[in-house]
């Protein structure tokens, strides 16, 4: 009994050390979004999140049954599915034929 005590109170003083590194100005729990609240974001079906899940086309964190995506993630997540114009596409091409 005393010793589960004891390990209990090494745990907690271990997570409070924890807490205290992280930024007092961070917003990291409100970085992380729920299935429901990553459909909303993405305007996406949360079947069509699942969905992306199961065929590992969407970064996300699942601890046990539930799934959690960091916002920041979604936001690189759709920046790396950027068409590029003609005009960039055009000025890629020609600095490559200078190089």
């Amino acid at each position: 009994m005393a010793f589960q005590l004891l390990h209990n109170v090494v745990k907690i003083g271990g997570i409070e050390l924890l807490l205290s590194k992280v930024p007092q100005n961070s917003n990291v729990a409100e970085e992380i979004l729920t299935v429901s609240q990553a459909s909303e974001f993405l305007n996406l079906a949360v079947a069509t999140i699942y969905s992306k899940v199961s065929r590992n086309e969407i970064p996300v964190n699942k601890q046990g049954k539930k799934l959690y995506f960091y916002k920041s993630e979604l936001i690189d997540w759709i920046r790396s599915g950027r068409i590029k114009t003609n005009d960039e596409m055009i000025k890629a091409f020609n600095f490559q034929r200078k190089v």
